[in-house]
């Protein structure tokens, strides 16, 4: 009996902060909260996270965490995360109040430091420093009193350093952004941008980009003077609407790591991780069709060939939505174009043979199937074009060969 109240006393203000996340979408699962974490003893637990801090199951988590729980479900005492392949210490704090309060440290995975400074309320206060996993030093940041970021020193990967007394070139990522989502819960959003720019007096000044993770290609172009924002373009032009930044992407702060832990999202379940990393590996080795022309060059150049023809009765009668789909051959030729407008077809094939030349998807440097899909947006008489790049993996450990695609969606009344 009295461990059935410890355990109703331990985990129903727990369910009440994470119920929200119990909706599992249609096409994958999420772990069960009562999967992703274990009672030791009274208030004792121990949860298990991915690297994000994300609550998983243990036989998929990378860290797991010792702690107290309040009878409100919060964190208390002395917290120690652990990793869970080499059994190093991944983090270290102290928490009063439901709130990370002193000295936090964080270590890499091969038990090197990765970050030390002193936390007021949950958020960081006074010097912070970083490392690489070499344990070479990267960088020595302040937070003033009211929470700004100043950059004192920074190193890059080479040991080369490039911030000085509050001067020089830095890179690197920045703190993530947050939703508040219907009835409070606040959500994390990924960060998948590295900013890049001049540091003056430890904060950005003059021009700064962002460069997209997995790529490397600049996403903004941003000018500030002092550390605030003055102007800013996307680095690639929509082909409609205007490129123009009214707010920056980036936003200069750092957060301490204790914070993700601190908002006690559920993540997905063993098999869906599975079955998502496997598509990373697939898609490691997928190139999709590519041409000389970006894709809103691309389209802007078939919305411009498709005006020639506004005057037909077939333009005019254009619906609100048309997909002409183009599958490229080997030599990287349309190989089959099929849509259910034939006359937007024939127009599409006859723009295409005028432009420049596409290279096809390849697997591995093998042609797979893949090619383009136009599609053809009729406004009230507004007609508007997008393009997608597609591309097929193949079978793999006995699941069929799945198509993906790729592209630059457009703000055309909340289009995905």
């Amino acid at each position: 009996m009295r461990s059935t109240l410890l355990l109703l006393l331990l985990t129903l203000p727990f369910v009440a902060k994470t119920q929200h996340l119990k909706s599992t979408p249609v096409l994958y699962t999420s772990a069960e909260l009562k999967d992703c974490y274990r009672i030791i003893k009274d208030d004792s637990v121990i949860l298990y996270y991915d690297t994000n801090y994300i609550l998983t199951p243990p036989q998929c988590a990378s860290i797991r965490r010792h702690t107290r729980l309040t009878a409100d479900g919060d964190f208390k005492g002395q917290v120690l995360d652990y990793w869970m392949d080499t059994g190093h210490l991944a983090m270290r704090l102290q928490y009063e109040n439901a709130r990370s309060n002193g000295l936090i440290e964080q270590f890499h995975a091969n038990g090197a430091m990765e970050l030390r400074g002193q936390l007021v309320a949950g958020n960081p206060t006074g010097e912070w420093r970083y490392w690489y996993d070499n344990a070479q030093l990267r960088q020595v940041v302040q937070f003033s009193p009211d929470g700004h970021l100043r950059i004192e020193s920074y190193w890059d990967s080479t040991g080369t350093q490039r911030v000085a007394n509050g001067n020089g070139s830095w890179e690197g990522t920045l703190a993530s952004s947050y939703t508040t989502l219907p009835g409070g819960k606040v959500k994390r959003n990924t960060n998948n941008l590295i900013f890049q720019g001049e540091i003056v007096n430890g904060v950005p000044n003059g021009q700064w980009q962002s460069l997209q993770r997995h790529n490397r290609k600049p996403f903004t172009i941003e000018n500030f003077v002092e550390g605030k924002f003055r102007s800013g373009r996307l680095a690639t032009k929509p082909v409609y609407g205007n490129a123009a930044l009214t707010a920056p992407r980036m936003v200069f702060a750092l957060e301490s790591p204790s914070k993700f832990a601190d908002i006690f999202d559920i993540g997905l379940s063993c098999e869906t991780r599975q079955h998502f990393e496997q598509q990373q590996k697939l898609m490691a080795g997928l190139r999709f069709p590519t041409n000389p022309l970006s894709l809103p060059e691309y389209a802007a150049k078939l919305r411009r060939s498709l005006a020639r023809y506004s005057g037909q009765p077939w333009y005019q009668r254009l619906p609100s939505e048309t997909v002409v789909r183009c599958e490229l051959d080997s030599a990287g030729n349309i190989k089959e174009a099929t849509s259910s407008d034939v006359a937007l077809r024939s127009v599409v094939l006859e723009a295409v043979k005028a432009m420049p030349h596409w290279t096809p998807a390849t697997y591995q440097s093998n042609y797979v199937a893949g090619g383009f899909i136009v599609l053809v947006f009729n406004k009230s008489g507004n007609v508007l074009v997008e393009l997608r790049t597609m591309a097929t993996t193949p079978s793999a450990a006995g699941a069929p060969a799945e198509e993906h695609r790729q592209g630059y969606p457009t703000n055309l009344g909340g289009r995905p």
